[in-house]
C-alpha cells in the first residue's frame, strides 16, 4: 500500500510525502496538519493498495528521513 499525502488549496495542490505503511502515516499526520494549517493548506490523501514499496523506494525514504530531503 502506498499513502500520497497531498497539500491542497483552492488554487492546486503538492504531494509533500508518501508513506508505505498506516503506522509511519498515522504518527506523522497531525505534525503534517500543522504544517498544512500555517501555509493555507489542508492534507488529502490518496491511498493505492496495489503498489508496494521497492528497496529503491525504501532507500529514498530512509535518505529523506535522514536528510529532510535536501539534495
Amino acid at each position: 500500500m502506498k499513502i500520497t499525502v497531498l497539500f491542497e488549496s483552492k488554487s492546486g495542490a503538492h504531494v509533500v510525502a508518501t508513506f508505505y505503511d498506516d503506522e509511519t502515516y498515522m504518527s506523522c499526520l497531525n505534525a503534517l496538519k500543522k504544517q498544512a494549517k500555517k501555509n493555507g493548506y489542508i492534507v488529502t490523501e490518496s491511498v493505492d493498495y496495489d503498489d508496494e514499496p521497492t528497496e529503491i523506494d525504501n532507500l529514498k525514504a530512509e535518505l529523506d528521513y535522514f536528510y529532510g530531503g535536501r539534495k
